[in-house]
């Protein structure tokens, strides 16, 4: 899910190939604006750019769909040569320029949002589950999930374009989710369990920072002015809220 502040809209993609725009009400209510029906396989990962009134989406079907924000209709595609089953993480190195994106069949690649091209793909010898990633601009590192239990840490050459592996962390007990926590030099990581880990973005270095009270966490959210933490618990229904 994706949150398109300007127009209150939130953009959600599907297993059943759809993405559903909602509209949120003056009664705080979704409303179904929408239903987009481009994508021919899972639909996955969702990029607003708000400054270019476009958004981009992902999936398990080849190619990048780009969108125009205002009108919700498809304006053209970025070709990935073929390549399909992509993750829902679609990261930004250059905004407005650069976007990566990972493929279940093991690479990462880099596409040009301005000629629409790709520049680069970069093997990471593992199944590159990307649905989790970040990109630390200050840092010039870009943090992925590669595999159920790892995660690549790769430092973004501007000149060059390309990537170059710094590190791999292993041994997460599955499905690493990253997140970056505001001002503080530090990634927070969740391991899909009960465990929440820090990442120093300066040395590299990770602890272990608290167990959560869950049987298993899901999705997490951040309010980043009152410094909380929201958790979904993939097995009972609810969110658990903490403070960081």
């Amino acid at each position: 899910i994706k949150w398109y502040k300007k127009e209150t809209m939130a953009i959600v993609t599907g297993f059943d190939h759809k993405i559903r725009i909602y509209y949120l009400n003056k009664n705080r209510r979704f409303v179904l604006l929408k239903v987009l029906n481009e994508h021919t396989n899972h639909a996955m990962g969702i990029l607003i750019h708000e400054d270019t009134s476009k958004f981009y989406s992902v999936g398990w079907d080849p190619d990048i769909r780009i969108w125009n924000l205002n009108t919700l209709k498809l304006e053209g595609k970025i070709s990935t040569g073929g390549k399909n089953c992509i993750g829902s993480a679609i990261v930004e190195l250059e905004k407005n320029k650069i976007m990566a994106v990972g493929f279940f069949a093991g690479g990462i690649g880099l596409y040009n949002l301005q000629t629409k091209e790709e520049i680069g793909y970069y093997e990471t010898g593992y199944s590159c589950n990307m649905n989790s990633a970040v990109y630390v601009e200050s840092q010039g590192l870009f943090y992925s999930r590669i595999s159920n239990s790892r995660l690549g840490i790769y430092a973004y050459d501007k000149n060059e374009m390309k990537l170059s592996l710094v590190k791999v962390i292993e041994n997460f007990a599955t499905h690493p989710t990253i997140h970056e926590l505001p001002d503080q030099n530090e990634i927070l990581i969740s391991d899909g369990k009960k465990h929440l880990y820090l990442l120093n973005t300066e040395t590299q270095e990770l602890t272990k920072s608290h167990e959560l009270d869950l049987v298993t966490a899901g999705g997490f959210a951040f309010d980043r002015k009152k410094r909380r933490l929201f958790v979904t618990n993939r097995i009972m229904s609810g969110i658990s809220i903490f403070q960081y």
